[in-house]
């Protein structure tokens, strides 16, 4: 550990973990294996940071969140209450990961991103600018949202073409594919009821996908 880094009483770290910079591991926090916390990064509460994981930069993990694998963690981003981030998953800039959601595999979150309920993030998405992946959606495969998408409840979402974001008089709005091929439209951060969603985006949808919302 470095002589800026801190460990509070209850915390503990072990195995080959290491501690540099102006890190702070406080509350029970468990560094453990070949971990790496550096920068000015803190680790807080009940949360474990464990095998290869690194955290750096202003980055915060706390709650009961647990970050391990290859995972990298960096930038402003918060992992939060009962997150896992696994696998080689890199979520960075002001990125927010809360709830019970999982980020793992290949998959990347940043700008301002936001992933919470008990969303899942895999295969080699990536969630970008201040998008929103909300409720029980599935995130896989080539998805990529940004701008200000919003997926959520039911959505079943493997490729850019699973999502269009558009604005209609001045309100942006998505629509996505759900599970068993049907879709799904949000705005405001709320899911639409069939008779507000807009004409246009119906359009839309109908042109992209021959489905009707």
């Amino acid at each position: 550990m470095s002589s800026g880094a801190s460990v509070g009483s209850k915390a503990k770290v072990s195995g080959k973990a290491k501690v540099s910079g102006k890190a702070k591991i406080s509350g029970k926090a468990r560094i453990s294996g070949h971990a790496q916390i550096s920068g000015t990064a803190t680790v807080k509460g009940s949360a474990k940071v464990t095998g290869h994981a690194a955290v750096t930069d202003n980055a915060v993990i706390k709650g009961s969140a647990w970050v391990f694998g290859h995972a990298k963690i960096a930038g402003d981003a918060q992992v939060l209450d009962h997150v896992e981030i696994r696998g080689q998953a890199r979520v960075h800039g002001s990125a927010r990961i809360s709830g019970q959601a999982e980020v793992r595999e290949s998959a990347a979150v940043g700008d301002r991103a936001q992933i919470t309920g008990n969303a899942w993030v895999g295969g080699h998405a990536r969630i970008m600018g201040d998008a929103s992946v909300t409720g029980d959606a599935y995130i896989a495969g080539t998805a990529e949202l940004g701008g200000s998408a919003e997926v959520g409840k039911g959505a079943r979402v493997s490729s850019p073409e699973h999502v269009i974001t558009t604005t209609i008089d001045g309100v942006v709005w998505t629509v996505y594919r759900t599970h068993k091929n049907g879709l799904a439209a949000m705005a405001g951060g709320s899911t639409a009821k069939a008779g507000a969603i807009p004409r246009e985006l119906r359009a839309m949808a109908a042109d992209a996908w021959g489905a009707t919302i």
